[in-house]
């Protein structure tokens, strides 16, 4: 595989664990906040997780994704490096708390699939 190719692939994987993010906090925020253990029992904790889940994720998918056609030209690098840096972010975070406090299995898992985006991401980054 090409390096472009191995970049878009790279690109298009993530993107798609983004969307499903997404659209899974746009059409069932309660739903998705329960895995965390958040009870979206409250419009404003619907609206919450729909814009920081839902509407970030879609367009972190959308990102991505255009960042494989000839119309991002340059950007496309930038924003498979700026996507990977945010999910090392997530890593980091994720890593504090683990370090001040228990969280259960299901935060290492997301810790885990973040640092396997990033790595693809910044693998395939040119």
């Amino acid at each position: 595989m090409t390096p472009v190719l191995e970049a878009h692939a790279a690109a298009l994987a993530v993107a798609g664990a983004f969307a499903s993010m997404g659209i899974a906090g746009l059409l069932r925020p309660g739903w998705l906040a329960s895995l965390v253990g958040i009870a979206t029992t409250t419009p404003l904790l619907r609206n919450e997780v729909r814009a920081v889940y839902g509407g970030f994720g879609c367009a972190v998918a959308l990102a991505l994704a255009w960042s494989t056609t000839p119309a991002a030209g340059a950007l496309g690098p930038g924003m498979r490096l700026a996507t990977a840096v945010a999910l090392l972010g997530m890593v980091g975070g994720r890593l504090l708390s683990f370090a001040v406090e228990r969280a259960g299995r299901l935060p290492w898992a997301f810790a885990l699939g973040e640092l396997g985006a990033a790595a693809l991401l910044l693998d395939a980054w040119n």
